[in-house]
């Protein structure tokens, strides 16, 4: 029988995102031939639709996409999605956890795993079809929903210095809230409308791309039908013998681009018998709204789950209007970018360093749900991360093995096709200006600030990381970090790229905050360590030129950081 790959190259910028979004339903343009996503897989397109160009730039129309509203948008639901999407990250990461205990840091991109099945999904039989929705959470995420999100409540932070609530408090919320239908169905219309809008979406195209090809050995014979819908979706096909070192050549080429170089091989080998190779690719990379300043950055220790310490380069600095949320152990906070749809939300453990299975009562904290604006001292380390990994078994055990076995489970893409890999390479690079990214495993730490009156909260133990699309929900890149040096001792030695955001200001002087974490003692100050990690050089996307940066504040003296 003959194998089929699916392949994830996820090319994303790290950075903690809290999604926020203005209403609970968001909504995609509909197809082209006015037809419901949901019947792409039975609908050929019209005649007047072309075949997507192997050279479309990003932000281009895309082939399907609607252009005027003689149809109904395909509508979809958010918060379905967000936490879909979110508790996809926390058990893909807990199943690699348990497969490589070794392993310190871990790395996951559930958008892109969602957008590469939700072109799988086109050629597949109903079996199968469940099967990928229900390993990608969609029924679970309903269910909450339905339960838990109160109408029309929006994720973005109110603005107000609220005092961050204790404990979690979001199904005491939703009681409070009126009784609301079911959402519109997140399922694999809903993904194909999301990668579809990206695709054309001029406003993000330096910030965010991503991409969907399929690869198929001229020995298959699938349904033409089919072929027309992945290229009604945006997707790419290419009829290329697999098992040939100019194929393999060809598809990591495709992925390097589209990655922008981050990701320059995704398979080690061809494949080994003619089928189907998918593939989706996303790249993503912005620059902070307020940038750390490079002459806070020292050295300085990061205490590992076992309690072993090592020494990193940390980041430190003032932000302003920081989403944040805290409890009596656990703290987290979104960092914003320039551009306002994306951010990063980092959790860690307020005292004792946790190994990732510890952050499981606050796995709902990485959407982002009830942060509330305030000003932050935040101590993060520099991050390089790449990470490369065979996700198959972990999704067999979500409920992907049940449908793949069934004997008809891909012939829209022709007979006798069955999934045999799936695999997922992901690199985040996260500096003093921002943070880029293709699907890696994310390594996010934070340095000791000065004493002053704003929170602080120290990155300088294990955390949990969610780079996320506040407007759709989906998660781009998430992960564990339990030992930064690993990745940091990786960055390329070079100075870091002007910053076009203004570097984040010295705090004022005064006593120490009483809330949310300890304040440690102060030692002498240290001197910049001449071995420091340098900033990471990352490749130069064309925008508009830089304002003038502001000088960086003078080195502060340095506290241990908070247990």
């Amino acid at each position: 029988m003959s194998r089929k790959v699916i392949a994830v190259a996820a090319a994303t910028l790290v950075a903690l995102a809290a999604v926020a979004v203005s209403g609970p339903v968001w909504s995609a343009p509909a197809d082209r031939d006015g037809k419901a996503a949901a019947q792409r897989s039975q609908s050929t397109p019209s005649k007047t639709q072309k075949k997507k160009s192997t050279d479309r730039p990003p932000g281009a129309p895309v082939p399907g996409q609607a252009t005027s509203g003689a149809a109904a948008p395909v509508k979809i639901d958010v918060a379905a999605m967000r936490t879909a999407q979110t508790r996809l990250a926390v058990k893909l990461v807990e199943a690699l956890q348990k497969e490589t205990p070794e392993a310190a840091n871990l790395m996951v991109s559930p958008g892109s795993l969602a957008m590469v099945s939700g072109l799988i999904a086109l050629g597949a039989d109903a079996k199968l079809e469940a099967a990928l929705a229900r390993m990608l959470g969609f029924t679970e995420a309903l269910g909450f929903a339905e339960a838990a999100s109160p109408p029309a409540a929006p994720d973005k932070p109110t603005g107000k210095a609220e005092k961050p609530r204790k404990g979690d408090k979001s199904k005491k919320t939703a009681k409070a809230g009126p009784a609301r239908t079911l959402p519109p169905p997140v399922d694999f219309a809903s993904v194909r409308a999301i990668t579809a809008a990206v695709m054309a979406d001029k406003s993000i195209a330096d910030v965010l791309s991503v991409a969907d090809a399929i690869w198929i050995d001229p020995a298959m014979t699938p349904k033409e039908s089919v072929l027309a819908a992945v290229t009604a979706a945006g997707g790419e096909v290419f009829r290329d013998p697999l098992g040939s070192p100019e194929s393999l050549a060809k598809i990591n080429g495709w992925v390097g681009e589209k990655t922008r170089g981050l990701i320059p091989a995704l398979l080690d080998r061809a494949p080994a018998d003619p089928g189907l190779v998918a593939v989706n690719a996303l790249y993503f990379k912005d620059r902070w709204k307020t940038a750390f300043a490079p002459g806070r950055t020292r050295p300085a220790p990061f205490t590992r789950a076992d309690g072993s310490t090592v020494e990193v380069p940390m980041m430190a600095g003032t932000i302003d209007g920081t989403p944040m949320r805290s409890d009596d152990t656990f703290v987290a906070v979104e960092l914003g970018y320039q551009s306002p749809r994306f951010g990063l939300v980092l959790v860690t453990s307020k005292e004792k360093p946790l190994p990732s299975s510890g952050f499981a009562p606050v796995a709902d904290w990485l959407s982002g749900r009830d942060f509330a604006a305030t000003a932050v001292e935040v101590s993060l380390p520099r991050i390089a991360l790449d990470q490369r990994a065979g996700l198959l078994p972990a999704l067999d055990a979500l409920g992907l093995k049940e449908g793949r076995a069934s004997p008809t489970a891909l012939d829209g893409f022709g007979p006798g096709q069955r999934i045999s890999d799936v695999i997922q390479k992901a690199v985040l690079r996260i500096d003093e200006t921002g943070t880029e990214a293709a699907a890696a495993t994310a390594v996010l730490t934070v340095r000791s600030a000065l004493r002053n009156q704003n929170p602080r909260v120290f990155f300088d133990k294990p955390f949990w990381f969610a780079l996320r699309d506040r407007d759709t929900g989906v998660v781009l890149l998430a992960g564990y970090v339990g030992d930064p040096s690993r990745a940091v001792a990786t960055a390329a030695a070079a100075p870091a790229p002007e910053p076009t955001a203004p570097p984040a200001a010295a705090p004022p002087e005064g006593p120490p905050p009483a809330v949310d974490q300890p304040t440690p003692e102060e030692p002498a100050a240290a001197p910049p360590s001449p071995t420091q990690a340098p900033p990471i050089e990352t490749p130069v996307i064309e925008a508009p030129a830089p304002a003038e940066a502001a000088p960086p504040a003078e080195p502060a003296p340095r506290a241990d950081a908070a247990r």
